[in-house]
């Protein structure tokens, strides 16, 4: 979270969350630096938005930049559209990734 301190207990799991909802993307090299430790990342994709949205490919660039091998891509907020809107956004989301 943003603004937010993680501690880390040696040799113990944790989960720690970095908020890029206000990414800048000229900040992206710096950021690359501040969260060395992640292993993962979750994309949210609004189902009621099309795809792929300009912030949708500036979280991209950051998770590229940090090298992340594993992307979890969440698809919210689909109770709000027709399942047919929802699976044609499924569609774009896999030609966007």
């Amino acid at each position: 979270m943003a603004g937010r301190e993680a501690r880390v207990t040696l040799g113990q799991p944790h989960l720690s969350c970095q908020d890029l909802t206000t990414l800048d993307v000229t900040k992206l090299t710096p950021l690359s630096h501040e969260v060395i430790m992640m292993d993962a990342a979750l994309l949210l994709i609004a189902g009621n938005d099309s795809c792929p949205q300009p912030q949708t490919s500036e979280h991209l660039a950051a998770i590229e930049i940090m090298k992340l091998k594993h992307i979890l891509i969440l698809q919210n907020k689909i109770d709000l559209v027709k399942e047919s809107q929802a699976k044609e956004q499924y569609e774009q989301i896999l030609a966007f990734v």
